[in-house]
């Protein structure tokens, strides 16, 4: 009888065991970009405890800018890899501040899909201070969420203002590009709905929100960060259904045990 209650405790532990990977991603560039042409240099490192594979890094990037994607391959725990972005200008793009954005699409060994994404500033010529400000807050998701932006001019003159969302590919949105009109000194909130794709429970992703708006012959831009955690969609019950998985498990375990006791004391008989 002990063997038999050993064997099922082995079976409910093996249910809750896993390894993970974390991609870590930094960014750098040239201070302030002359011409037509510069290099972003982007490292990714995998800080969790699994290989990273078929890892493709990818620049989103604003109008006017454009540059080949870097292929990777695998990267395996503690292991670093840095990539060189050569990225092309239009020439007629105004000075100023822009956003732009580093996604990494990478699989785990089971050949399933995860993304991260990054996002940095780069100054083309001249720098700004943008007087249009946002910012969001972070979200607990399971298939779907509002996510809710706000804007704030601080200008006495009113813009026009484009508002875009960085998303990891296990997300979309009905807002991922928005032109908005903002008055002076108003205050604005926006509502995004954020749905849930493809990510799995117990995950953190880094999302994005920025706005771009051209003034006195130059180019302004702002952004925020908030972090998507995704957890279990809570059924009428409350039950947790991973647990529920487990009792359903000890439930059968059990059901075996005590067939086998019955048949063990009919041979003795």
């Amino acid at each position: 009888m002990k063997g038999y209650l050993f064997l099922i405790l082995i079976m409910l532990v093996g249910t809750v065991n896993g390894s993970y990977i974390t991609i870590n991603t930094i960014i750098s560039a040239e201070e302030i970009i002359y011409g037509n042409e510069t290099v972003i240099n982007v490292t990714v490192s995998n800080l969790g405890d699994e290989p990273a594979y078929g890892i493709i890094i990818s620049l989103i990037l604003p109008e006017g800018f454009s540059s080949d994607e870097i292929y990777v391959g695998r990267l395996n725990p503690n292991e670093n890899f840095t990539g060189r972005f050569f990225v092309r200008i239009d020439d007629n793009l105004l000075p100023g501040r822009y956003e732009i954005g580093v996604i990494t699409d990478y699989k785990d060994l089971n050949d399933y899909p995860f993304s991260a994404i990054s996002k940095k500033s780069i100054v083309l010529g001249r720098d700004t201070i943008s007087k249009v400000l946002l910012s969001v807050s972070n979200v607990e998701i399971s298939r779907d969420e509002k996510l809710i932006i706000r804007l704030r001019n601080l200008d006495t003159t009113e813009h026009q203002v484009r508002v875009r969302l960085f998303l990891p590919r296990e997300f979309s949105s009905n807002l991922i590009s928005r032109d908005i009109r903002i008055d002076p000194r108003e205050e604005k909130y926006i509502e995004a709905k954020i749905e849930n794709l493809n990510a799995l429970v117990g995950s953190s992703y880094f999302i994005f929100a920025t706005l771009e708006y051209e003034y006195n012959n130059m180019h302004h831009s702002y952004s925020s960060a908030a972090i998507l955690k995704v957890v279990e969609e809570e059924d009428g019950e409350g039950i947790d259904l991973i647990f529920l998985s487990l009792i359903i498990i000890f439930v059968l375990l059990l059901i075996m045990f005590i067939l086998l006791r019955f048949r063990g004391n009919e041979r003795r008989k």
